[in-house]
Formats: structure tokens, C-alpha cells, sequence
């Protein structure tokens, strides 16, 4: 599950998977997310069933909007579509500490349940 704060713009409504590490980072030999998931999913091992990425409003402290996927589904749409999302700027570099994400948009991907502020703000299906 992954939670992202947001300041007083839209949410982003994406996955975000980390695909590489800093330098740095890269010495404690951790693997990354997307490492272990797809190490995971091949090797028939333990993972999680769902994932799940909120965007909540930080300044009003409400869910803005959230998307579950089962995770087999999200790292073969990955698998799949790995260069195409490098290629189309869908990577990108967290300023913080210039790991890599790949950017996944939520309309991109079958098989997902969303959920979003209405006019009203209140939360519900799409």
C-alpha cells in the first residue's frame, strides 16, 4: 500500500513502483520493489494479493482518491510495457533521493477498482 500526501493540487491517480536505487542505496543491497515483486510472481513466493495507492488531500485529511489491482496483473502490465512507459516520460526521479519510479496511470490498466471524490466530496466507485 502506498499513500501519497497531496498540497492543494489534483491527485496524480497513478501506480508508482520503484524500479532502481542511488547509488548510495544501491551498496546496502536491498532490492527494489519492483525487483522483489516480479523475483516474487516468478518464483510462485509470497506476495501481496493487492496493491493499493491513495492520494489524500494533506491540508483537509481526506482520501481524494485510491485504486487496488491485483499485483500479479500490475507487474505484467509492467513486464509488458516497460519500455514503452520509459519511453513516453513515465519515469521519473524522486527529488528526495533520485530513485527511479515508473509511472503507471490508473485509466491505463484493466482490472482495477477506483475510487474518487464526487462533486459533492463525497467518496465512491467509479
Amino acid at each position: 500500500m502506498r499513500i501519497q500526501k497531496i498540497k492543494n493540487k489534483k491527485p496524480y491517480n497513478t501506480f508508482t513502483i520503484r524500479m532502481s536505487r542511488t547509488k548510495n542505496q544501491i551498496k546496502s543491497n536491498q532490492p527494489t520493489e519492483y525487483r522483489k515483486r516480479m523475483n516474487a510472481i516468478k518464483n510462485n513466493c509470497l506476495y501481496p494479493k493487492y496493491t493499493l495507492q491513495c492520494y489524500v488531500d494533506d491540508k483537509n485529511k481526506i482520501l481524494s482518491s485510491a485504486a487496488i489491482i491485483e499485483t500479479k496483473d500490475l507487474y505484467k502490465y509492467i513486464k509488458k510495457h516497460k519500455h514503452h512507459l520509459i519511453k513516453s516520460n513515465h519515469e521519473y526521479n524522486n527529488k528526495g533521493d533520485e530513485n527511479k519510479f515508473i509511472v503507471i496511470p490508473w485509466m491505463d490498466v484493466n482490472h482495477l477498482l477506483l475510487f474518487s471524490k464526487n462533486k459533492q466530496g463525497k467518496i465512491g466507485d467509479e
